[in-house]
């Protein structure tokens, strides 16, 4: 369901205004998820925050493309494509290995 919203969102945005905004906010997060028996597994996620304007009113959001009917709703990709994530996904499935046999090898040393 979430994922259906999120495509017509996008798909709907191609046609939004574009607005400059400024980051207020940057960080990656990350947690550990133990998979037992040194399978750990390390998951990471950007936050973004930008400040943008719309008519005078100002609007903070993690994403800047904005719907005209209601501006406190925008996004950051404008594009509807799943080839994009998929290739954020792999991405991240091998920055996820890297990291795994890296803390593995880490663990073998100490």
């Amino acid at each position: 369901m979430w994922a259906r919203r999120s495509k017509r969102r996008a798909q709907a945005s191609l046609t939004w205004p574009q607005v400059v905004g400024k980051v207020i906010e940057s960080r990656l997060t990350h947690r550990v998820v133990s998979g037992g028996e040194g399978a750990d597994t390390i998951y990471y996620k950007p936050h973004i925050r930008y400040a943008y304007e719309v008519g005078g009113r100002p609007y903070q959001s993690d994403t800047v493309r904005y719907d005209p009917a209601d501006p406190q709703v925008a996004t950051l990709e404008s594009e509807a494509a799943t080839g994009s994530l998929l290739v954020f996904g792999i991405l991240m499935l091998i920055m996820s290995a890297a990291c795994i046999g890296l803390f593995g090898y880490m663990l073998t040393l100490g």
